[in-house]
Formats: structure tokens, sequence, C-alpha cells
């Protein structure tokens, strides 16, 4: 069957729960039909971000750390050299002269002068603070729509051409350009453990929906004081909607915490932002700002991919790429799942954008195309955890398979509650047999992977502070996947 693009999203699975205290009860909020409040979003002068003060053209800004296959990191930064307007100017007395009529129709060529520069993107590196003694070269680019020119966007791999980084360790670094002699500070993250379930326990932060408010700030507060070791993003980061700056503020707002902190993303339907004219394509600054490592999980896109970490193999899906039973991305499921080595990574999660399990009013149902086309994949071969974002509020579900109680259904995480601008989802529908809590509240998610059977999911409302609002644990069924098997061959 022939599926198109979903229109607002798609869901993903979960797992077995075992006990669940909580201090948000079944049924928890069910309210009258109450509107969305916006929250305003901080002003681009705030001073988490504006750009700091008297940072030159190749200061490097926006620093963000995630992971590009095993062993890896690609570590990306902004720098602004358009600013240097003695290396510009002549480059753009040059560029004039063959100008053709058609290019002289267009407002700006600031891309083009940019990739003319030959910047050195280059990150330095070693194992101990103040010795950094390695160093790899990366590549960069940029992009020009109607009313925007961004900065040189720069992507260095690390762990990729000289051997893979020492599992578990400390790396410490430095990003900038060599001939330019300009470089941030220096910075650290810490590498992901080796794979396997010796490798656990492992901790997984989970946000989605986060923007740019007050909220989002106590988000990554609270996300930050519980010191996971990876943080999942479900989709929606910067609300920027075609208003690019808005990718800059949102960058240098969650910097201190992406530089210092793999994060792993996916695409949310407002990093579609749709073109407002045909040289603009859709996803057009999630997919030059990031790089996901859809290669190494044989992924024609950086919309789905897969990596491993610690125990768990963790499956990033995209709610708006097409997922019909003959499309690439089910395509790509269907062969990723198979290959899963449960002794090797015994916790499979799955993300996404778009809830496949929603009883709030908003966004009931987007995901249920895709629901239908891709759940059996995720019972069949027994996915533990689906998370995703989208509704602007926390629900956690029972185990489920097709919206009956299946103690081999996934359990469903929705986290959509980071904090953006167009306010929280109050309005429920009667609260169904699969949802064991739900409640508008800003927040976040923490997954700690305990051991090869054993999970705690905890979710931390803002106004609480370090208090836990809901918890679960999870013990893994691993009969759970033959089962799905089963069903799948009747």
């Amino acid at each position: 069957m022939k599926q198109s693009r979903m229109s607002l999203c798609r869901p993903l699975i979960l797992v077995l729960v075992v006990c669940h205290a909580s201090t948000a009860v079944r049924g928890g909020i069910h309210l009258p039909f109450h509107p969305r409040t916006p929250t305003p979003a901080l002003p681009e002068d705030d001073a988490l971000l504006k750009r700091h003060a008297g940072a030159g053209a190749h200061t490097p800004e926006q620093v963000r750390v995630s992971y590009a296959g095993p062993g890896a990191v690609t570590i990306a930064w902004v720098t602004w050299p358009q600013e240097d307007m003695t290396e510009r100017s002549t480059r753009m007395v040059v560029r004039k002269l063959f100008m053709v009529e058609e290019q002289n129709k267009h407002r700006s060529r600031v891309c083009d002068d940019i990739k003319d520069m030959r910047l050195k993107p280059t990150v330095q590196w070693g194992y101990t603070s103040g010795s950094l003694v390695h160093e790899e070269r990366g590549e960069y680019t940029c992009y020009t729509t109607v009313a925007y020119d961004s900065g040189a966007l720069h992507h260095a791999t690390l762990g990729a051409r000289g051997g893979p980084l020492r599992p578990g360790s400390v790396v410490y670094y430095r990003v900038g350009d060599p001939e330019k002699d300009v470089w941030s500070e220096e910075l650290q993250f810490k590498m992901a453990p080796e794979i396997g379930p010796k490798s656990l326990p492992y901790r997984l932060g989970l946000i989605g929906d986060l923007g740019q408010t007050k909220h989002s700030v106590e988000t990554l507060d609270h996300i930050n004081a519980n010191n996971p070791d990876s943080v999942m993003f479900v989709g929606d980061m910067s609300y920027a909607d075609g208003y690019h700056p808005r990718w800059d503020t949102w960058g240098r707002m969650v910097s201190e915490h992406t530089s210092r902190l793999v994060w792993m993303y996916t695409e949310g339907n407002h990093e579609i932002e749709p073109a407002h004219s045909k040289d603009t394509p859709d996803f057009l600054a999630y997919m030059t700002r990031f790089k996901m490592p859809y290669k190494h999980s044989g992924s024609e896109s950086q919309l789905y991919y897969s990596y491993n970490v610690a125990g768990a193999h963790i499956i990033m899906l995209g709610s708006y790429a097409e997922y019909g039973e003959d499309s690439a991305q089910y395509a790509w499921l269907e062969n990723d799942l198979r290959k899963v080595d449960r002794r090797i990574t015994p916790w499979v999660i799955v993300g996404m954008h778009a809830p496949w399990y929603n009883s709030n009013h908003n966004h009931y149902g987007e995901g249920e195309e895709m629901r239908k086309i891709m759940e059996p994949l995720l019972y069949q071969y027994g996915v533990d955890f689906v998370v995703s974002g989208h509704v602007h509020a926390y629900e956690r579900s029972e185990h489920v398979y097709d919206n009956k109680l299946d103690e081999c259904g996934p359990m469903y995480l929705n986290v959509g509650d980071g904090g953006n601008r167009e306010g929280l989802d109050f309005d429920y529908f009667k609260q169904p047999d699969w949802s064991a809590v739900r409640e508008p509240s800003y927040g976040h998610g923490i997954l700690d992977l305990v051991d090869e059977t054993h999970a705690r999911f905890v979710w931390h409302r803002n106004q609480d502070g370090a208090q836990v609002a809901d918890s679960a644990s999870i013990t893994r069924n691993p009969n759970c996947r033959s089962v799905g098997m089963k069903k799948h061959n009747q």
C-alpha cells in the first residue's frame, strides 16, 4: 500500500511495566476545554540567546556533539565569516565580474562567498585537559533563503579516520580555525561506553518540543541536574518556523548543554518549515545544521536512522518521511529490526515526533495511519519503549499493542512538554485503559537502563525541581520477541 508523508506525526514502540509509583495518579487531569496559553519566546537579545560581546567573525558558537557511528562523534559549530569584510569585499569584486543576469536578481550571494573563503574548520582534542595533541579537519557549508544568510556551519568527525575514540573516556577539545587562530574555550564530553550489556547501567534523557522560552531554560537546567549519559530529542527544536535567526538563538541557548553531552535528534513538524520559494527545500535548516549517522545504519535519509549505545539499540523514525509498506523507510525499519542482536543490545527503543498513542484532543489520531502500518513490526521484534513528542503534555502508557493492553507491547512515553511557546495541551478525552498517567505540565523524562532485564523511567515536572512526579519500573520479558513472531506468522 502506497503511503505519503504523514501530515503531522508518527509513533514508536514500548516495553513491559512491572511497577508504577507516581504522584500523578491515573486519571490525572481531566478538565473542561482549556485552550493553550502561549508563553512568549525569550527575546533575541536575551543574554542566553545573543552573541557574546566581543565575538568576532570567526569566533565559534552553537557547539554540539552527536554520535557519528561506532566509536565516533560529530562536533558541529557556527561562525560568521561574512563579517570579515576585508576578506569578503575582495571576493565580492571578483564574483560581480562573473555574475550572470539571472544571478543579479537574487538579493544575496553571501553563502557563495563563504564557500569561496576556503575556511579550515578544525577540532583539536585529547584525553587530558590542556593537552590537545590530536587534530581533526572538518568541512563546512551554509545556506541562504529569501530573507536570511546563515553563517558557516562547520562539522568535524572524531574517531572515524584515526580509529575509534576510547570507550567511556572523557574527551577534551576546542573548535576553531588554525589559520585565523581563533578558538573556542576548552570543552569536554564523555564518550559512550563499549556496546554491550556489560556497559549497563546507562541513563537516557528524553526531551521534546523544547523551543526557547523561560520553561525551556528550566527544562534544560533540570535535565542537566539529572546527569544523563546522552539525550534523545524527539523533534520540534527551535520553533523558528521559517524565521531562521531563531535557529541561531536556539543554538546559543542549548550550547552549554549540547557541547558537553551527546544529543541525538529526530525531526518534528516545526522542522519542516515549508518552503516559501521553489529554491528553499523543506527541512532546510535541519538537514544543513545537523548531521545524524544515517548512513551507518543503512538509511537513505537523515530523517530516520538508528544507533547503538551501551546495551541499547535506538531507532529514530521520521514522522514526516514516507512510511507506507512500499516506502524506503518501512523497508529500512524492517531490515534494521531484523539485524538487532538482543544478546548485545537487549533494549530496543524507538523515537519519533508524532505519538501513536495519545488521549489528548490536540493532535489526536495524527499518527494513526503510521501506527497501523508500522506497529506490527515493532511488536514482532519486541520493541521495549517508544518515545515521542508533538502533544504539549506528558503521557505514559501501559504496555499496549493495537489499542489493547498487552504485556509484550511497548511502553509509550510522550514528552512533548519541553517548554515551547505555543503552550500546554489541557484538553483530554476520557482516559483509555492503556493510558497510565497523563498531565499537562512542562518537564522531561529520564530512562535508566539498569541491566539486561530491568529499567526505570521517571518524569520530572519543572515546578517540582528534583522531585519525581511519575515513575515506573520495567522488567523486560525476553520471550516477547517470540510472541510477536508467532502473532506475525499467524
